[in-house]
Order: C-alpha cells, then sequence, then structure tokens
C-alpha cells in the first residue's frame, strides 16, 4: 500500500511540475534497492515496482482530469521539449548533448557556485561511504534506499536541468534535494562516532555562512532589479519621445509590443488577463492604451484577435538579446538597437524597429 502512495503522490506532483517526474526514477530506485538489502523475491519486487510506476500514472490523470482533453496536447509538448524539438527551452541543432552540458556546467559554476559545489560535496561524501561501509549496508537498508534513490533523483535532475538552456530557478529541485540527500549520508558516518561530529558541526557552520552570504545577495540582487526596473522605465520613455519626433506620431499613438521576461507592467497585466480569460480587456486597455503582449511565436496579443507580426501594424519591440534571433529570423528588414545599458534577467534589453526609423537615431 505504501507504494501505491509513493506513486500517487509523484504523479499529483509531476502535474504540478513536470520535472518532478525525477522522483519517480529516485522511488523507483529507493524501493527496488531496499527490497534487494532485505532479500525480497524478484517477483514480490518487480510487482512493487510496477504498482507504484502504474499508481503514478493514476495520480496524474487525477489531478489533470478538468484539463483531460487537452492531455494529449500537453504529452506531445513535453515530448517535444525532451526530444528537443520544441521551441521552448530548444537547444542548437548542431551542438553535441556533451558540450551543451559543458557549457550548462560552466553557466551553474558561474550563477550558482554555492549549489555547484554542494552537489559535488554531497555526491563524493556518498561515494565515500559506499567505498567505506558499502559491505554493511544490509545493517541499514533503509538508510541506504534512501541515500540510492534521493542519488539516482539528483543525477536525473543534473542531466535534465544541464541537457536545457540554463534557468536558475528550476535548480530549486536540486536545492531542495540536496540537504535531505546530506542528511541520510551522515546517517551512515554514524559508524565514526568523532568523524560524524567533526562533519555535521562543519556542515552546520556551511549552512550559516551559506544562509548569510544568500541574504547579502538576495538584498543586493533585490537592489539591481529595482534598479533595472527603474532604468527600464526611463530608456522606454526616452525611446518612445525620440520615436515619435522622428516619424511626427503622437506619443500616445506610438504600437508598442512586450515580450517575455520584459520589465513592464504592461506585459504582467496581458499576460494575466490573457490567463483569465480576458475579462480585463477595458481596465488593462486604459491602463495600457496601445501596449500589448507579443508571445515568442511572434503572436500580438490584442483585445479582441491574436495577430502574426508581420499581419499587424506595430511601431516598437522591447525585447532581450534572447529573442532577437527569432525576430530577425522572421523579418531581416526589422531595425534592432542595441547597447541600452539595461540588464534584464532574460539578457541585455533590445529596442526593435519596424524599419521606420534609422537606428542611430
Amino acid at each position: 500500500s505504501r507504494g501505491y502512495w509513493y506513486g500517487f503522490w509523484c504523479g499529483v506532483l509531476a502535474s504540478i511540475t513536470i520535472y518532478l517526474l525525477a522522483w519517480l526514477g529516485g522511488i523507483l530506485t529507493a524501493v527496488g534497492l531496499h527490497y534487494f538489502l532485505k532479500r525480497v523475491s524478484f517477483f514480490k519486487t518487480a510487482a512493487a515496482l510496477v504498482i507504484i510506476v502504474f499508481s503514478s500514472i493514476l495520480g496524474f490523470v487525477l489531478s489533470t482530469l478538468p484539463v483531460i482533453r487537452i492531455l494529449p496536447t500537453f504529452i506531445t509538448w513535453a515530448a517535444r521539449i525532451l526530444m528537443h524539438q520544441s521551441n521552448y527551452l530548444a537547444v542548437p541543432e548542431d551542438e553535441p548533448t556533451l558540450t551543451r552540458i559543458y557549457h550548462n556546467s560552466v553557466d551553474l559554476f558561474n550563477s550558482l557556485p554555492a549549489l555547484y559545489f554542494a552537489t559535488i560535496f554531497v555526491l563524493a561524501l556518498g561515494v565515500i561511504a559506499l567505498v567505506v561501509w558499502g559491505r554493511k549496508a544490509a545493517e541499514k537498508a533503509g538508510t541506504w534506499a534512501v541515500i540510492g534513490g534521493l542519488a539516482v533523483q539528483t543525477v536525473l535532475l543534473v542531466f535534465i536541468l544541464l541537457d536545457r538552456p540554463s534557468r536558475e530557478a528550476y535548480f530549486l529541485s536540486l536545492a531542495a534535494t540536496l540537504p535531505v540527500l546530506l542528511l541520510s549520508i551522515l546517517k551512515i558516518y554514524e559508524y565514526k562516532i568523532e568523524l560524524h561530529k567533526i562533519l555535521a558541526l562543519t556542515i552546520s557552520g556551511m549552512i550559516l555562512l551559506g544562509v548569510i552570504n544568500t541574504t547579502v545577495q538576495g538584498i543586493a540582487l533585490h537592489e539591481m532589479e529595482i534598479e533595472s526596473l527603474a532604468k527600464s522605465r526611463t530608456v522606454v520613455l526616452q525611446t518612445i519621445d525620440r520615436y515619435s519626433r522622428a516619424t511626427g506620431r503622437d506619443p500616445q499613438r506610438v504600437i508598442v509590443l512586450w515580450m517575455h521576461d520584459a520589465y513592464s507592467t504592461c506585459w504582467g497585466l496581458r499576460f494575466g488577463n490573457l490567463k483569465a480569460g480576458k475579462i480585463f480587456n477595458a481596465e488593462i486597455d486604459s491602463l495600457c492604451p496601445n501596449e500589448y503582449q507579443l508571445n515568442n511565436d511572434l503572436r500580438a496579443i490584442l483585445s479582441d484577435h491574436s495577430y502574426r507580426l508581420s499581419e499587424f501594424d506595430w511601431d516598437l519591440i522591447f525585447t532581450c538579446d534572447r529573442w532577437v534571433k527569432k525576430l530577425t529570423e522572421a523579418d531581416p528588414y526589422l531595425i534592432v538597437e542595441r547597447g541600452t545599458g539595461v540588464r534584464w534577467s532574460c539578457g541585455d534589453m533590445v529596442i526593435v524597429y519596424n524599419g521606420r526609423i534609422p537606428q542611430s537615431q
């Protein structure tokens, strides 16, 4: 019965955030390893693993009943991401997997050094414990099963995350797994009490320093975000004013499009309104006249309809360098202005003109 609930809740969690499906791999490993160490028969072990898989599927289906009609579309979307065939989290077609993982590992080291070293440190402690006390695994079968399951889950998460474009927020799942894995490994080090005490004290000190460092970095990052938002507003107003003077148009009539990750209140309002079924069209149109959302598929979302970018008479696009290539591939005549001096979380802020004024204006 426990296996049923393990799988069921794994399916429920996977319906909320799909990469938590890595938990299924960890649970299967933990149960299989525990049964193996307890010398349970192959038939009972296989039956338990099958029950977990099917109960996971059941949990996922029951959690997605409200949208069951579009579930095939979702599965296709997820499969395309897994096979690197989707525009979402797209990777270069000619880039080998090992090369991509290497570059993303370097990015992880530069952006999240504490998590990078913590992952290596915890896995190394596990390998040492396995080498030294692996022969006694049957004495602490439950602990070793948890370690094996969490280790597999950690490796799966690392591979999944590093095999796609790096996003810092996605590594929260890895950061949440490591403390539990570390505590489980420390239970094995209780074979050497003095070593266990030294490790526990050292790790406690490192965690305290990490909390302090994270707090300081968080405050600094928040201040940088506020500064970037203020600079964005200034650049946007200056750009619209410059454009209106160059074209002789009223600034209120300049049509602006915002792409994903833009530091824009209007983009956020439009995005939320779209998810709410466009029930706040009138209110948002009054707050953001002539400012609309441009999806990553290059469709402009207006109050009444969505239009392909080539079908819509727009003036300016505010985006970041992550999406510029897609825009220029769709229309090579667009004028792109870089060097705005503003940094967003998605990269440098970029301004795109609809080919009406020279970039030097």
